[in-house]
């Protein structure tokens, strides 16, 4: 017979998850942002692998 797994989340377990998935994009874009003037090439890259990382936390990650 096949048992159900239930799964014991707190509210710090929930917040760190919350911060990988917002808050890590949220400083590379402000990091890019800064950057964008100075260092031009160095901020596209940055805001690319943001995009990147946004899409694959939230669509694959997100989906676990």
């Amino acid at each position: 017979m096949l048992q159900a797994m239930i799964l014991n989340i707190s509210g710090n377990t929930i917040l760190l998850l919350l911060f990988i998935f917002y808050g890590v994009p949220i400083i590379a874009t402000i990091i890019a942002l800064s950057l964008r003037n100075k260092k031009r090439k160095t901020a596209k890259v940055i805001g690319i692998l943001t995009a990147v990382y946004v899409l694959i936390s939230l669509g694959y990650c997100g989906i676990l």
